[in-house]
């Protein structure tokens, strides 16, 4: 919502949007996962193939396993979430918490069909989410040397254009290690999470042809530096 002030009928002055908190979706998946898991244990016994189904994406009692498939997971989408936010692309939070669910279900339900096992879980949309956040910095970075080197011709600013792009490089050599060894190296599901993760990007795809917008198209306040 917007405050507007009124001077005069002909002088109308606008208020700055209130702000709307930093972790907000964060703080939403948190209430989900907890949510879902209590009503699941909650109906145990009683159609409880169908609410297992149901909470997928929210519910750790599918895997169990609190701090990496909860503690993890919201420190993953709270770093998306705080990034997306500096760099003024808040419609994209929403879009890839989105696209993490939907693949999580769609994993879900193949895994159920094919074995009539309730799997998933969590884990895909910390996967996604992460993979997602990877590829977005990349193109960050990317986006902005170009920007400042080619376009804005900065080349008297190199000697802070270099440790910067070092210093992102090194920061998603760490996420993208991180990536591997926390979803993919020795872990039993890795499979289920690359194909969360690549149905996640589809989906993203489509938000983003259908919505509008950009997944690589930073504004001006993204990895910035001095003029």
């Amino acid at each position: 919502m917007v405050d507007i002030e009124r001077d005069t009928l002909d002088n109308v002055k606008y208020a700055k949007p209130e702000a709307i908190p930093t972790f907000q979706l964060t703080t939403y998946l948190m209430l989900a996962i907890i949510g879902c898991t209590i009503v699941t244990y909650a109906f145990q016994g009683r159609n409880e193939e169908l609410w297992l189904l149901m909470t997928a994406p929210f519910n750790i009692s599918i895997e169990g396993n609190i701090f990496g498939n909860v503690i993890v997971v919201l420190m993953i989408f709270g770093f998306a979430e705080f990034y997306l936010r500096e760099t003024r692309r808040d419609k994209l939070i929403f879009d890839i918490f989105l696209s993490g669910i939907l693949a999580t279900y769609a994993v879900t339900f193949f895994i159920f069909f094919e074995d009539r096992i309730v799997g998933a879980g969590t884990s895909i949309v910390g996967f996604s989410v992460l993979a997602i956040s990877i590829f977005v910095i990349f193109m960050d970075l990317l986006t902005w040397m170009r920007r400042n080197i080619v376009e804005d011709k900065k080349y008297i600013s190199i000697l802070w254009i270099v440790p910067t792009s070092l210093a992102v490089v090194v920061f998603l050599d760490f996420l993208a290690r991180f990536l591997f060894a926390a979803y993919i190296v020795s872990n039993q599901s890795a499979i289920f999470h690359v194909v969360g993760g690549m149905i996640a990007f589809a989906i993203m795809a489509m938000l983003l042809r259908v919505r509008g917008g950009g997944l690589i198209e930073p504004r001006r306040t993204a990895l910035s530096g001095p003029a």
